[in-house]
């Protein structure tokens, strides 16, 4: 065990064992600051590296695994701090094996269409009560129903029958195949192979972070991407109080969270979404797992009453819908009234951030 692994170790115990939620805090910008984002940082480098990754490719990549299992890890630091984790016996390994599981299925995913499939699976983990995903003690993602919840032990994920099912069925039949919890990157080879989904060639990224290779409609994808972009661009214009009002309570129409659609659609990074609500990385990380957060909630937070939150956030997206109104021709305007080319999860989104579920 390396010296600054010992030490993260103990700064870990005393973190779970504070009786200070603001020492606890001070305490876990420590380990995120001082030692988990830097062992991220590099074991992403040495794993892209190995895989072919290099130049501006490899830098994007590195920022999106280790803000990706940041946020995973902070999630289960609370959990420990909670009681409802064992503490973990080497955290260095613990990061470097999640690295190393973030990278890969990156690489898998190099497949647009296994992209998209992916993004569907971990939205239904995440917001569908019936199913769960958890990080168990070995780093490994695993996933399952709901009262699988904490399983140690995976089995490999079997292959339903090819048929016309949705994906939650898809899901729900791999988890009542299998009896027990699988992998996250196995259950997606599971749907894939069950939906048919396949992809002729692995593409490899552009410049710009994109995807790569000729797929269907690429001006409405473009036209998609643009548009997305755009109004991203008029949140970040809001006053700090509403976005924040208007981000952390980010729901849909049925009253799930959505936020993390918004870096799964590439709108913003992970980063980028924690400078926009004026938050570290690490604070958003360890937000992220009770994301959307009640109004009451957002107003200790903010140092206001509830109807002040409320206030904001109505307030905000009428003023998001005012400026696309000005905006002549504009495409999200359109794709916003239902009378555009954008996708559905693009629609979603707008829809999401012009009419919330409380409206």
């Amino acid at each position: 065990m390396q010296p600054d692994s010992g030490e993260a170790g103990e700064l870990l115990r005393a973190y779970a064992c504070s009786d200070s939620e603001s020492d606890a805090a001070a305490k876990l910008d420590r380990l995120f600051g001082d030692y988990i984002g830097r062992w991220c940082a590099n074991a992403a480098r040495r794993t892209l590296r190995n895989y072919g990754v290099r130049g501006a490719d490899q830098t994007d990549e590195e920022s999106d695994v280790a803000a990706e299992v940041v946020l995973q890890m902070a999630a289960r630091l609370q959990d420990i701090r909670r009681g409802a984790s064992p503490l973990i016996g080497n955290l260095r390994a613990y990061a470097v094996t999640a690295v190393y599981n973030a990278c890969f299925a990156r690489i898998r995913a190099r497949c647009p269409r296994h992209v998209q499939l992916q993004n569907r699976i971990r939205y239904l983990l995440r917001n569908d009560r019936e199913f769960a995903a958890w990080t168990a003690d070995d780093g490994e993602q695993l996933a399952g129903l709901r009262a699988w919840t904490g399983q140690q032990q995976h089995v490999p994920a079997p292959v339903p029958q090819r048929s016309g099912d949705s994906l939650k069925l898809v899901l729900r039949s791999v988890f009542a195949l299998a009896q027990g919890a699988v992998r996250v990157n196995d259950l997606l080879g599971a749907a894939a192979n069950s939906l048919g989904i396949a992809d002729d060639v692995i593409s490899p990224l552009r410049e710009d972070g994109e995807y790569a290779g000729a797929e269907p409609a690429a001006d409405r994808v473009m036209m998609e991407r643009e548009a997305l972009v755009a109004l991203w661009q008029q949140v970040v214009q809001l006053p700090q109080m509403q976005r924040s009002a208007l981000l952390l309570n980010l729901r849909d129409a049925g009253g799930q969270g959505v936020i993390e659609l918004i870096p799964a659609t590439g709108t913003a990074t992970f980063g980028q979404l924690a400078e926009t609500l004026n938050l570290s990385q690490a604070a958003l990380a360890a937000l992220w797992p009770e994301l959307p957060l009640e109004d009451a909630r957002i107003a200790v937070i903010l140092g206001l009453t509830r109807q002040q939150v409320i206030n904001l956030r109505k307030s905000a997206r009428d003023r998001l819908a005012r400026r696309q109104r000005k905006a002549d021709g504009n495409t999200v305007a359109a794709s916003a009234s239902g009378e555009g080319k954008a996708g559905s999860v693009g629609r979603r989104i707008r829809a999401i951030f012009h009419r919330g579920q409380d409206e």
